[in-house]
């Protein structure tokens, strides 16, 4: 890296630490002459820490600096933005060049590329980095930091080695066990939306505020107290989810009242999994119905769980209840509010994840990585003709350099 390159690593506004990144060839040479200290080999050894005094602003400013590999040093100081400023100045005027921190990424995977290097590798570090950083929970980030580990790039670049070799049926079988895990990739760091539906008045309300554990939710026996959707953030055996309390989906001519059914029936569509909430002293009604047949309006598969809730009434018969029968196959759960709602959110995890990944499982999380794989799963068959080939091929190395 013959160019010698300065960053500011954290956020430029006022913080207890600020640190700056200064790299290239004579990084800890450059540094040493602004401090006007030893420029030895020896003295800046590899993860050395040293207690220096920076010149800034008409005096000085004690830093802690490391070099924390061959061509890369560390500056941490004080956190004022004019002091971070003032380093970063004296650095420019010493011959660095001032960048960004999405500019330093985009320098340092073109200097990977000049160099030959594997520039997939470099890539997945780098959304494992942000990723990491953006993720709600730690079961999340334990799957972030097997990819991190090397899980994904060794899964990928099997995938393309086999792509390139023309080993079809081989390809096939790996490319479905990287897609198995597609889904819950895409919400390592954007939660599951879970969204409550079903008629006025049977419980949603209340069961949204139990499962998060917070009063986030109006509740009244008045049926249409609700009358827009209402979201909480939470977590579900680990997972983040997004729970969404709706408007009670029914036929109404009171203006608000509409106008939040309709928002009810936008958020269903959106949803990764609905819970169609059920009181138990009534059943299943033709509103039920409607939302199973809007869930279907859609492309891909929407997860459906049938609650019956308020079953902890004495008079509740479920077997008598139904006035239209649930549809076959739903999963279902009984629940009530506070008695049991451990069986409702037991039901909503399996319903988002039915099954984990083993530790040290390829999981691709990347959202461009995920549409290239789609699209070389649409052309990879046991036999591909030599026109698809090619086309395979190419996609191959547009992953490789996602």
């Amino acid at each position: 890296m013959s160019e010698l390159l300065a960053c500011r690593l954290t956020a430029p506004l006022p913080s207890a630490i600020a640190t700056i990144s200064v790299q290239g060839h004579q990084a800890f040479r450059t540094i040493a002459s602004i401090l006007r200290c030893n420029d030895s080999e020896s003295f800046w050894n590899i993860g050395r820490i040293r207690f220096l005094k920076w010149p800034v602003l008409n005096d000085f400013e004690h830093v802690v600096v490391c070099r924390v590999d061959e061509n890369t040093v560390e500056i941490h100081c004080h956190g004022g933005v004019a002091v971070s400023n003032a380093i970063l100045q004296s650095l420019e005027q010493a011959g660095c060049k001032l960048l960004d921190a999405t500019e330093l990424e985009i320098a340092q995977h073109k200097q990977l590329s000049e160099r030959g290097a594997d520039c997939l590798a470099t890539s997945i570090q780098r959304h494992c980095r942000e990723a990491l950083i953006q993720t709600l929970s730690e079961r999340a980030a334990g799957i972030l930091l097997d990819q991190a580990a090397g899980a994904l790039h060794e899964s990928l670049a099997r995938l393309i080695s086999l792509i390139e070799q023309t080993a079809w049926p081989e390809a096939r079988v790996h490319l479905d066990s990287l897609l198995r895990w597609n889904e819950l990739g895409r919400h390592l760091v954007e939660p599951w939306r879970v969204v409550l539906a079903g008629p006025p008045n049977v419980g949603k309300s209340s069961l949204i505020n139990a499962i998060s554990g917070q009063s986030v939710a109006i509740v009244h026996h008045e049926a249409g107290t609700t009358r827009d959707w209402i979201e909480s953030a939470t977590m579900i055996d680990g997972w983040p989810v997004t729970l969404t309390d709706t408007a009670g989906i029914r036929d109404t001519d009171e203006q608000i009242e509409r106008e939040g059914v309709k928002r009810a029936r936008k958020q269903v569509i959106q949803a990764d999994l609905v819970v169609l909430v059920i009181d138990a002293t009534i059943g299943w009604t033709s509103q039920h119905d409607q939302i199973v047949q809007l869930c279907n309006q859609r492309p891909d598969k929407v997860r459906l769980l049938v609650a019956w809730n308020k079953c902890d009434l004495n008079h509740c018969d479920l077997e008598q209840s139904s006035t239209l029968a649930v549809p076959n196959l739903l999963p279902t759960v009984r629940c009530s509010v506070p008695n049991n709602v451990a069986s409702l959110i037991d039901a909503i995890s399996r319903g988002l994840v039915p099954e984990a990944p083993n530790p040290g499982t390829a999981v691709v999380f990347v959202p461009q990585m995920l549409d290239l794989l789609n699209e070389i799963a649409s052309r990879l068959t046991t036999e591909v003709a030599q026109p698809v080939e090619s086309e395979l091929k190419l996609l191959a190395q547009q992953l490789r350099r996602c």
